[in-house]
């Protein structure tokens, strides 16, 4: 059984929610990953200055709300715009594309989610929930951009599907940064996605984190290591025991400098 990829627009209040997090300043101290509250102050300028360390964040949402519903409104018609051309596109290679997923990543969709949800929003991030098969993309993309970021995510939702066949249910904790697990998930959709089973249907580039290429284990590229993994893996639970052993034993080290 293959889900269908549904897109439509973003709840508002999940737009103000995620904006509200993205400039927190107690969020951005905890996780340096990505440049949460730069690339979120680059779509919204008029929110940069009016957000200080003694906000609470339910402070940050009544600054933040008002600029972000203005927003969607002004980009009614370029939303609309990118839902439609995502349906259109997805709808045109949905089974093929989530069989060759299931095909690379050596398991299946599951049976109880017939629908994998797209979306759009005004927002310069891509987050998702792997447990219940949505994620969010946004219109300030380019449609390749749009296009990669969600195969990037619907990666993640085999992934984790893979992971589940190996190891049983995943603790709500290591859903997110900074378990072990949740980097390894990021880090291994270079080289999944870029099997030639994916590549040939999305022919787009798949990359990481910036920082899994430049930081180093032992003196060699983070995404080095995981990249030889896969190259000299038996199977992808093979891949899969023998990159997260990797992070497991390098997990500080990553941490420090990846954030």
């Amino acid at each position: 059984m293959l889900p269908v990829i549904t897109v439509s627009q973003i709840d508002p209040n999940h737009n103000i929610d995620l904006i509200t997090r993205w400039i927190s300043p107690g969020f951005n101290r905890i996780n340096k990953t990505l440049p949460f509250a730069e690339s979120t102050y680059a779509i919204f300028p008029e929110l940069a200055g009016k957000i200080d360390e003694t906000m609470s964040d339910a402070r940050i949402k009544e600054i933040a709300a008002p600029a972000v519903l203005r927003k969607l409104k002004e980009k009614e018609s370029l939303l609309n715009e990118r839902i439609s051309f995502l349906q259109a596109y997805f709808h045109g290679l949905n089974d093929g594309l989530l069989a060759a997923l299931a095909q690379v990543h050596e398991t299946s969709w599951p049976t109880d989610r017939g629908r994998i949800n797209c979306y759009v929003g005004y927002i310069p991030r891509c987050p998702r929930n792997v447990v219940t098969k949505e994620f969010w993309t946004s219109c300030t993309m380019d449609e390749a951009e749009a296009i990669k970021a969600s195969v990037h995510e619907m990666g993640h939702f085999m992934f984790y599907e893979k992971w589940k066949d190996m190891y049983g249910a995943v603790p709500k904790k290591d859903l997110s940064r900074p378990s072990p697990r949740w980097y390894l998930e990021e880090m291994v959709v270079e080289p999944l996605l870029t099997d030639g089973r994916v590549s040939k249907i999305v022919p787009l580039e798949q990359i990481a984190y910036p920082q899994f290429y430049s930081e180093t284990i032992n003196g060699t590229p983070i995404m080095d290591h995981i990249k030889g993994f896969y190259e000299n893996r038996k199977s992808v639970e093979d891949f899969t025991k023998k990159t997260y052993r990797f992070v497991k034993k390098n997990i500080r080290e990553i941490i420090e400098k990846c954030g």
